[in-house]
């Protein structure tokens, strides 16, 4: 969508400079409200956990690999993936003719929709404009290298089905490997293509292949659980003891472990009628990034763990996966009339709610609300 929205905005600005900042808020009104709309229709049909089952689900999350493999051979060259002429037509001349406000707010549905069905490749007559306002030597090399990239993504969707099943197959090691293969012939590709490849002058191609090799040689220090920033290690499947080696403010992975996660509530209440300590009930998600997160960066630090360790009994419960995903998912809807993840929750032994929060914090934020 990045070529689609620059051509759109600039044929826009192109006539009507004045304009810009009307055109990006309706567009952006126009994703915002087709999301909206989107995830009301599926709540309303299905139940309210129905988004959230949706994009946990291993089948689906396969189907959209599968898909992205199939567009990654597309924009390689390999597959060629053709819509009817006369629909794309049909569409193009309905969009046109709604008018600037209508026709600007649908681009921004359409944005959505695109990325919500990742059917990039279907929306060929945006594509269209979008090579004709930007033709040139350089597009068909940078087809390729996103076509390259995109089989990352693929791998990404697939490795969110192996976590929901447990199989263990594309370990967080394995995917950075993938990735920095991924990078590397994409920058072996922009080199070997370039026309200029026998002299010496600095050309785009290769200013293009250092940007991509710098980040294959960073990922690669990821390798054996070792951090990659905070971001990209919330995008990538945890690490095999659980902790990612960090600074001293982190504790190591040896000492990590002795955290005693319960599965489910039923258990996590008889350990606190047990002991008499109050339960702290993480609610996260094989395929939830902002929980992860909060798992690697939040929870692993010295005094988080500490406050947990000794003052709680704790609940780890799974609302996409495993062996507790339906009960986990009908105690968070029903008890706590929400879907939100991450989501944490403190209740006596007797099972009365303390105290609630949802979403990302921060350390100081996170210590507020478990002391």
């Amino acid at each position: 969508m990045v070529p689609v929205t620059v051509s759109f905005f600039s044929h826009k600005a192109g006539k009507r400079r004045g304009k810009t900042l009307q055109y990006a808020v309706l567009f952006a009104g126009g994703i915002i409200g087709s999301y909206m709309l989107l995830g009301l229709i599926i709540s309303f049909l299905f139940g309210a956990e129905a988004v959230t089952q949706l994009a946990a689900n291993p089948y689906v999350n396969l189907l959209l690999g599968a898909v992205f493999v199939l567009f990654a051979f597309s924009l390689i060259g390999w597959v060629n993936i053709a819509v009817p002429a006369g629909l794309l037509s049909r569409f193009d001349r309905f969009a046109a003719g709604r008018g600037e406000v209508l026709g600007t707010v649908l681009m921004g549905a359409v944005f959505t929709l695109t990325a919500f069905t990742c059917s990039v490749q279907f929306m060929g007559v945006l594509i269209v404009a979008a090579y004709r306002e930007y033709a040139g030597g350089a597009l068909p090399r940078l087809k390729t290298v996103l076509g390259i990239l995109e089989i990352g993504i693929a791998v990404k969707f697939i490795s969110n089905a192996d976590l929901v099943w447990g199989a263990g197959l594309i370990s967080r090691d394995t995917n950075l490997i993938i990735w920095v293969l991924l990078l590397a012939v994409a920058a072996g590709y922009l080199l070997l293509s370039d026309p200029h490849r026998r002299t010496f002058r600095i050309s785009g191609a290769r200013i293009s292949a250092v940007f991509l090799l710098a980040p294959s040689v960073f990922v690669s220090f990821g390798l054996n659980d070792r951090s990659v920033g905070a971001i990209a290690d919330s995008l990538l499947p945890p690490p095999v003891g659980g902790v990612l080696r960090k600074g001293s403010d982190y504790v190591p992975e040896a000492e990590f472990k002795e955290l005693v996660w319960h599965p489910s509530y039923g258990k996590a209440l008889e350990a606190a009628k047990a002991s008499g300590r109050p339960v702290f009930i993480d609610f996260t998600g094989y395929t939830c990034i902002n929980c992860r997160w909060m798992e690697q960066n939040i929870f692993a630090r010295k005094e988080v763990f500490k406050v947990l360790q000794e003052r709680y009994v704790i609940a780890k419960l799974y609302t996409d996966g495993g062996e507790y995903e339906a009960e986990n998912r009908r105690l968070q809807t029903e008890k706590f009339d929400t879907v939100a993840l991450p989501f944490y929750a403190l209740t006596d032994a007797d099972g009365n709610i303390l105290k609630t929060a949802a979403g990302v914090m921060d350390e100081a934020a996170f210590l507020e609300f478990i002391r």
